[in-house]
C-alpha cells in the first residue's frame, strides 16, 4: 500500500477527453469518494500537457479510514470506470 490520503487533503486525478469548458475555463465533474461527494476544486487542462485533464478533489472529512474508499468520477450523467468488465473500482486509502 502507497501513501494515506489525509481527510480534507486535496488529490488530482487526471485523464483524458474532458468535456467543453464553462466560461471559467473548467470541464464540469462530480467526484465521490466512499460514496461521499467530494469538493472538487478545479477540473481542466492540466496546465502544460496537451489533451490531458486535471482534477484537483478534496477528500471528505467524515470518509472512514478503517477500509478502502472507492472513487467515482461523473461526467455528463456518466460515471467513471469501476467494478465491471473486469476493470478494478480505483480506490484510496484514507488516514
Amino acid at each position: 500500500m502507497g501513501a494515506l490520503a489525509a481527510r480534507g487533503s486535496v488529490l488530482q486525478i487526471f485523464g483524458t477527453g474532458y468535456e467543453p469548458l464553462d466560461g471559467f475555463g473548467q470541464a464540469v465533474a462530480g467526484v465521490w469518494i466512499a460514496d461521499i461527494p467530494a469538493a472538487v476544486l478545479y477540473g481542466g487542462p492540466a496546465p502544460s500537457i496537451p489533451a490531458l485533464w486535471q482534477i484537483n478533489v478534496q477528500v471528505p472529512q467524515i470518509t472512514d479510514p478503517t477500509k478502502p474508499a472507492a472513487v467515482a468520477l461523473v461526467v455528463n450523467g456518466y460515471t467513471s470506470n469501476g467494478g465491471s468488465i473486469g476493470t478494478p473500482t480505483p480506490v484510496i486509502f484514507v488516514k
